[in-house]
């Protein structure tokens, strides 16, 4: 078993016996369907149940680790989401926080801007923008190729050029921050955080529905909610 699998196992005990805990705690046995397994875990996002079987490679929608922040902004893995659910909205929050971040360093002017950008509407290359007067503009090795030497024509002969760059909307960086602040409060308090004493907690319907169909308007811009957990239900 390589350390991937191991972890995803350790997770998958921790939230499974939390799960029982909860589910002896508030009396929901007489909700749960007859073929619920005695080692459960459910996707705090899509509220699928999984037995063990689901950790495995083999299957489609297996459980997958999930990172919060995203792994590439140095976070930590928080819980299993189910692979579909992790590999369609999870990914492009991901990459809009990234894209995000970015930019608010490159305008602050401590870090330089690498992203894809399309010049004059025809000529789409990587580069690397340094914020000095006056502007940085850096090519790989890689990415020198013939559209960015007529970028440089052009600007040699031109003196400016028109450059787009694909910076994401607030909407998306709302959702994104929230999918971490929901993660990371499951890490927290478990299934304590989804399960009431009459079953689904329902006040937590919206956000998990606007975390997995992030193109959607479902929440406001502005979001504020909080309860109130006993301490033996912290996960």
């Amino acid at each position: 078993m390589n350390s991937r699998q191991r972890k995803k196992n350790a997770i998958f005990d921790k939230f499974s016996q939390n799960l029982k805990h909860v589910i002896t705690r508030r009396g929901l046995k007489n909700i749960l369907p007859d073929n619920f397994p005695s080692e459960a875990y459910i996707c705090p996002l899509s509220l699928k149940w999984y037995d063990r079987q689901g950790l495995r490679d083999i299957y489609l929608d297996q459980l997958t680790l999930e990172h919060s922040p995203p792994k590439a902004l140095g976070g930590n893995v928080m819980a299993l989401t189910a692979k579909d659910i992790n590999s369609q909205s999870g990914h492009s929050l991901d990459i809009g926080l990234q894209r995000y971040i970015a930019n608010k360093e490159f305008n602050e002017g401590t870090s330089p801007l690498k992203t894809k950008v399309k010049v004059n509407n025809s000529i789409s290359m990587d580069i690397s923008f340094v914020k000095n007067d006056p502007l940085e503009v850096t090519f790989s090795t890689k990415t020198f190729h013939q559209g960015a030497q007529h970028f440089v024509e052009l600007m040699k002969n031109q003196g400016k050029v028109d450059i787009k760059f694909n910076i994401p909307n607030s909407k998306q960086i709302d959702i994104s921050l929230l999918r971490i602040a929901y993660l990371m409060t499951f890490n927290t308090f478990g299934y304590a955080l989804i399960f009431n004493n009459r079953g689904l907690n329902p006040h937590y319907h919206l956000v998990r529905d606007q975390l997995i169909n992030p193109e959607r308007k479902i929440l406001p811009r502005v979001i504020a909610f909080q309860d109130e957990f006993a301490d033996d239900l912290l996960g």
